[in-house]
């Protein structure tokens, strides 16, 4: 996002030379007299103008406006010397004589005709309060800027200059303004809005004089949102509201003793968060993760003190700087340094003097260190798992939540990896997951309203009734979940509100909460009309305009629309009763002088029997907002237009054309004026329910980060439970050790105690049971699964392309998953508490920096080793591949026996197969393998010849000591083999390298080449790979899906068949349609669907050839469960057989296609592995509701007497089709 910003605001580039000299001073002996006064800047804003125009103007339209300009000036306009044409502006009109040559300023900016004061100076009195700003002027229906900002304009907001003259002018129409300013702020400039001061309502009269201006708004990279005018946009009143999303923090390095301290201060929540004692590459890690504001604030101590050392790898902090601003120029810009005492206050005084705020603004202030929660996520592990984008990397929020998830649940996920929650935390969420999956009830669908939004909008007293609307919602989902007290719902809620509360800093009860959004709520529709329906379409008449004439009709409608459409349906009727009368009133009046004065003009037009061209007609001008009367020329209505008159326009000047009596003018004004006071009204009411609402903002935003982890970890859980993930086992307690964390139940609430803890040597192995990799999907039979417990470190070895990556990638997704409290590929899994996850694999080198691969890759692990503790997940990919064989080897050895002597837990993958006979100390290490197997005949054939080339060029059998070797394959002797993506106990020194050359599609010539080269290298003695099984024979053969099941691992699984549970009748469900007057109500269809269910499963059975299975279903039938429309289906009925009727909301049953947001639901469910008899129980029901005389829309499938195949792939689940419906 910043990209552009960070050129603006770095460094001084060196400038072209064309345009340093065009826009050099220009330098005069003698300068005449001129309007436009030259004004100079100081070297500072002339130096950042420069900068800009140097660095970022490069589109033809804008570079050919830098020759009028000069970066010195105040308005960047060059000052003309003497001798410069008079008529290098404006018009002939313009110019006036003169004893000496002057440059006269375009209509906008000079005297115009009538003699208004010129905007010059406007202009240069903003520029001279914001020197480094774009400065916006409202004039008319545009915005305009003029001098370098025009330039900037047209550069970055893609609009053409406006006029011919010299002066570079542009703008923007008004309507366009957000978009306007989002491109220059996207650009990383500031911009001033300057507003027309609102005048008292006018209409008829001649302006004389000036409108007054001011500064409306102003716009920065670290507060990008243009807030002004939000309570009278109309754009989202059909939709949704204009969501304003959290802006860019601002960030703050404070380099200490104990490691960095990292400060991100939020401007909208007016929240910093305090990172302490992270390393070096923590801090890399967050600068890489971008979405950050201009500056990057580093705090620079006295020379004394001890923690300059923590500045750099080289001597003095000035290094330190210069690199952090070269290599991540794109996400933080410049670098500002300070070096207060006091670096958390000196950081809040310069964002407060930054964002134009008071003094004793407060900021809330969140504390977080590495030692009560893990460290934030290493560059290279979030590299690796996808949260970083690198190319080919399976992004792992892809794979947790479905397609579709709305943007603030996919961030709140991604920071929630990104920043491993504490212990407390991830059992809160552990919790959720868990509640979810085994939950009966419908819940309610949280509206998604950024909580920055609510923030900025309450704050400014800039929210529109759309907001309001959207508020009230938001409250209704939230007291609806917290006044539920059956089952596990008190639990669930009590969870959520505790992950928002540890988010947010603050401490709410669940009885604060719901006291916050039940005032919100009373106060919200006492104000805000939630019952007027807009909608578009044909307009239907109100009922004062059914008796008038057709052509009367027309116009008092368009009329109406174009002046009470922006204020009615806005606010209560009750509200502004009186301002609502005033409106009624004008309008009957405006009706009855309308008709007065266009009758007798019809009458005689019929009386003439004239043709249609020649009829009077009744017009509405939108530019004038007035009705008038057009009568053609040689009408008959002429001579009957004797009391009418020629009207005024809205600027007091006559229109000829048209027509209107006095009384029609009076009536229209009165009009206008009692639409103008009610729409005052309206802002007025608005801006007090704003200001009301501000009392309870903590709950209310409290209410919108609920809402949003509520979401995101709903829509986690149906996509885990669709891809057969499960839910691992903490085991840990609330402060990071000990034995696994109970789950409190619903009586217990989620504030219940923890087990104590225990000490660290009991803590329990990271254990995964059958898991996959996160990107494949694990109901495909090809899928390989693995089993693994790690106490300690283990030595992965492995050909090329066997899976050594592939496993640590998952291993630590699942530890992270676990960590997090969310579901993760596996059967199951026992996850401890890890401080630190640590996934390195093989790195490029950074020019940047100066380092060669090998550098890198030697920091990283530095960065380990610092690093390190017991509690620790480490895993190693490929370390030493940069350097030779032998000193590769030899460091590898050495970090092996440091991770080893930490008793941390990890893997240690490696082709370095001299590891293996290297003398080291490694007690608390096992040795692991990737699994081969003999090829198959088809890819022995391919094999074969390249083997043969290289024992052929060798001379000799590759062997030792006498012991065959198992380095087969293209890169060993004996017979070829191939991988098998199987993790078993010993070491392999088989190597694929030439196979996996020949399936990247080497050329033939090359493959066959270097089998001859390798035969003639001298061979280190290939040892053959080792198994833990005490029968040696057996560790020489393929793990089949026999075997593996021996070590309580299956590489082949099907799909898990899921049980569902008894489901209980959520309390007063069926009287969800009691109010309506039909007999055919929900309650009726769910009455005749349990019961026709039940009579009709033992003719299934028979129809479906499956007695068992419909005995079986018969046992689990349920009670039947309403989703009402502003639901959503419980996520456990993900994966099972259900049917289910559904209600349109014009009264039919059943569907076509796909349901919508409006429906209701009901279903029953059947279990798992019966779609076939719910299809036959379907066509049950669908019979016995016809025979009952339930409107149908269609009864198609009622024809289906007997199901072929009755698979998992036949019935869907309500979540699955209320998912593809949308609702």
């Amino acid at each position: 996002m910043w990209r552009g910003t960070t050129r603006a605001l770095s460094a001084l580039s060196p400038s072209a030379i064309g345009l340093r000299a065009a826009l050099a001073p220009r330098c005069a002996s003698t300068v005449v007299a001129s309007a436009r006064i030259s004004h100079k800047v100081s070297k500072d804003v002339a130096e950042y103008w420069q900068r800009v125009l140097d660095t970022s103007v490069d589109k033809t339209t804008a570079r050919a406006l830098l020759p009028n300009l000069d970066v010195q000036q105040v308005l960047g306009l060059r000052v003309p010397a003497e001798g410069e044409g008079a008529a290098a502006e404006g018009s002939s009109e313009d110019r006036s004589p003169a004893p000496a040559p002057r440059v006269r300023r375009g209509p906008a900016f000079g005297g115009s005709k009538r003699g208004r004061p010129p905007l010059h100076s406007y202009f240069a009195s903003v520029k001279k309060q914001y020197p480094k700003y774009v400065t916006l002027v409202r004039v008319g229906e545009f915005y305009e800027t003029i001098g370098i900002d025009a330039v900037l304009l047209v550069q970055h907001a893609g609009l053409n200059p406006m006029g011919s003259g010299v002066t570079p002018r542009a703008g923007c129409p008004r309507q366009n303004l957000r978009r306007t300013v989002d491109d220059l702020v996207s650009a990383g400039l500031s911009v001033v809005v300057c507003e027309e001061a609102p005048e008292p309502y006018s209409y008829g009269s001649m302006r004389t004089r000036q409108k007054q201006r001011y500064v409306a708004a102003v716009v920065t990279p670290a507060n990008p949102h243009l807030l002004h005018g939000l309570v009278d946009d109309d754009t989202g009143r059909l939709e949704r509201d204009i969501n304003i999303d959290a802006a860019p923090p601002l960030l703050a390095l404070v380099p200490q003793v104990g490691g960095y301290t990292v400060l991100e201060v939020s401007v909208d929540l007016q929240v910093v968060q305090v990172m302490e004692g992270l390393t070096e590459d923590a801090v890399y890690a967050r600068l890489h993760e971008g979405g950050l504001a201009p500056p990057l604030f580093l705090h620079v101590p006295a020379s004394s003190a001890s923690s300059d050392r923590r500045l750099s790898e080289g001597t003095f902090e000035r290094e330190w700087e210069q690199r952090v601003a070269t290599i991540f120029r794109s996400q933080v810009g410049v670098v500002e340094r300070y070096n207060d005492p006091d670096w958390l206050e000196g950081l809040l005084t310069r964002v407060r003097l930054m964002l134009g705020l008071d003094a004793a603004t407060p900021f809330t202030v969140i504390r977080a260190s590495t030692k009560d929660r893990p460290r934030p996520l290493y560059y290279s592990t979030a590299l690796n798992l996808g949260l970083h984008k690198a190319r080919g990397q399976p992004c792992l929020v892809d794979y947790l939540l479905p397609d579709g998830t709305p943007l603030p649940a996919r961030r709140w996920m991604r920071r929630l990896l990104l920043l491993p929650p504490p212990a407390t935390t991830a059992a809160a969420v552990h919790r959720v997951c868990r509640i979810l999956a085994d939950l009966r009830e419908s819940l309610p669908v949280f509206p998604l309203v950024p909580a920055a939004s609510v923030v900025l909008k309450l704050r400014n007293r800039e929210a529109n009734d759309t907001f309001f609307r959207e508020i009230g919602e938001l409250c209704q989902a939230l007291l609806d979940l917290l006044s539920r007290t059956n089952g596990e719902i008190p639990v669930l809620a009590s969870s959520l509100l505790e992950v928002s509360c540890r988010e947010m800093g603050v401490a709410l009860t669940r009885e604060q909460l719901q006291q916050g959004c039940a005032t919100a709520l009373q106060a919200i529709h006492e104000v805000v009309d939630h019952d007027t329906q807009l909608v578009g379409g044909d307009p239907e008449w109100p009922p004062e305009l059914e008796d008038c004439c057709e052509d009367v009709r027309e116009g008092l409608w368009r009329l109406k629309q174009a002046n009470e459409g922006p204020f009615r349906g806005k606010v209560r009727d009750e509200v502004m009763a009186e301002d609502c009368e005033a409106v009624a009133m004008a309008a009957d009046r405006v009706r009855r002088e309308l008709e007065l004065a266009f009758e007798p003009l019809l009458l005689a037009h019929t009386r003439a029997g004239e043709p249609a061209k020649l009829k009077p007609s009744i017009i509405y001008d939108s530019a004038n907002n007035a009705l008038w009367l057009r009568i053609p020329k040689n009408a008959a209505a002429q001579q009957a237009a004797g009391d009418l008159i020629h009207p005024h326009d809205r600027n007091g000047r006559l229109e000829s054309s048209a027509y209107a009596s006095h009384g029609l003018q009076s009536a229209l004004d009165d009009y206008r004026r009692a639409c103008y006071d009610s729409a005052a009204a309206v802002r007025r009411h608005l801006r007090e329910l704003a200001s009301q609402l501000q009392a309870v903002n903590t709950e209310l935003v409290c209410a919108a980060t609920m809402a949003v982890s509520a979401a995101a970890l709903d829509a986690h859980t149906r996509e885990a439970l669709r891809r057969g993930w499960h839910l691992p086992t903490l085991a840990y307690t609330s402060d990071g050790s000990g034995a696994p964390a109970a789950l409190p139940t619903a009586q217990e609430g989620s504030q219940a105690a923890l087990p104590a803890a225990q000490d660290a040597s009991q803590q329990q192995p990271f254990e995964v049971v059958d898991f996959w990799p996160y990107w494949l999907d694990g109901w495909e039979t090809a899928t390989v699964r693995n089993t693994l417990s790690l106490e300690g470190m283990a030595l992965l070895t492995g050909p090329n392309m066997a899976g050594k990556s592939t496993v640590l990638r998952s291993m630590c997704a699942a530890a992270l998953l676990g960590a997090c409290g969310l579901y993760a590929p596996a059967a199951s899994a026992t996850v401890p508490y890890f401080d630190a996850f640590m996934l390195r694999t093989f790195a490029s080198d950074s020019p940047l920096e100066g380092r060669s691969s090998f550098a890198v890759e030697m920091t990283e692990m530095r960065y380990v080793l610092e690093d390190l503790s017991p509690s620790s997940l480490v895993l190693v990919d490929e370390l030493g591949k940069g350097t030779e064989v032998r000193a590769g080897s030899a460091l590898a050895g050495a970090l092996m026996e440091e991770l080893d002597a930490a008793r941390c837990r990890g893997i240690f993958a490696t082709h370095l197969h001299s590891l293996v006979d290297m003398n080291l100390n490694l007690t608390n290490t096992e040795f692991l393998m990737m699994e081969t197997a003999p090829a198959e005949e088809e890819d022995e054939e391919v094999l074969r010849p390249l083997l043969m080339a290289g024992l052929e060029e060798g001379g000799r059998q590759r062997s030792g000591a006498g012991r065959a070797s198992s380095g087969g394959g293209a890169s060993g002797q004996g017979a070829p083999r191939k991988p098998t993506w199987r993790i078993v106990p010993g070491i392999s020194t088989v190597s694929l390298a030439l196979d996996v050359a020949r399936r990247c599609r080497l050329p033939r010539r090359t493959l066959d080449r270097a089998g001859q080269l390798y035969g003639q290298l001298d061979p280190m003695v290939a040892r053959p790979e080792v198994s833990a099984s005490p029968a040696g024979a057996e560790a020489q053969q393929p793990v089949d899906a026999a075997a593996a099941g021996a070590g309580g691992s299956s590489p082949l699984r099907g799909r898990a068949a899921r049980m569902a549970k008894p489901r209980a009748s959520r309390s007063g469900a069926g009287n969800g349609s009691s109010a309506d007057s039909s007999p055919w109500t929900l309650a009726a269809a769910a009455s005749t669907l349990q019961q026709v269910a039940q009579e009709s499963l033992a003719k299934c059975t028979a129809e479906a050839s499956s007695e068992g299975a419909g005995q079986e279903a018969a046992q689990q039938l349920q009670v039947a469960q309403y989703v009402l429309r502003g639901q959503a289906p419980a996520p456990s009925t993900v994966g099972t057989s259900c049917v289910y009727v559904l209600r349109r909301p014009d009264g039919f049953f059943y569907r076509t296609g796909h349901g919508g947001p409006n429906m209701d639901l009901v279903y029953c469910v059947l279990g798992p592995g019966a779609a076939g008899l719910a299809k036959a129980v379907e066509s049950c029901v669908i019979r016995e509701l016809q025979r009952r005389g339930f409107p149908m829309r269609s009864a198609t499938d009622a024809r289906r007497r007997h199901v072929a195949g009755a698979g998992s792939g036949g019935s869907r689940s309500p979540a699955e089709s209320a998912a593809a419906a949308g609702s």
